[in-house]
């Protein structure tokens, strides 16, 4: 009976890897947990696109807690509800493609 070294082949480990070696799986778990915060982009190496959500984050919770305008924070946390949805049909379709 062969043994199971954890090689899956070429084509799944594309399935799971970007081109620079990240696993697309632990994105799409970071996005969805974390994705506020921009810590899927941190991850895959894209700081200025972090940096975007994580300042998104940090006005919509300033908007909230400080000034009480939760409806301005609602739409902060909406567009940026937009955008991780942009972004994980993203992932999805770099997992599909390889590339």
């Amino acid at each position: 009976m062969p043994q199971y070294h954890g090689d899956i082949g070429q084509y799944g480990q594309n399935f799971y890897r970007t081109d620079d070696g990240n696993r697309i799986v632990v994105a799409v778990v970071l996005l969805l947990t974390l994705g506020l915060t921009g810590a899927h982009r941190f991850y895959l190496g894209d700081i200025k696109h972090g940096m975007v959500h994580l300042g998104l984050c940090f006005i919509a919770v300033i908007f909230g807690i400080f000034t009480f305008n939760f409806w301005l924070a609602g739409w902060v946390f909406g567009i940026q509800a937009v955008l991780l949805l942009g972004e994980l049909l993203f992932l999805f379709l770099r997992a599909v493609t390889g590339r």
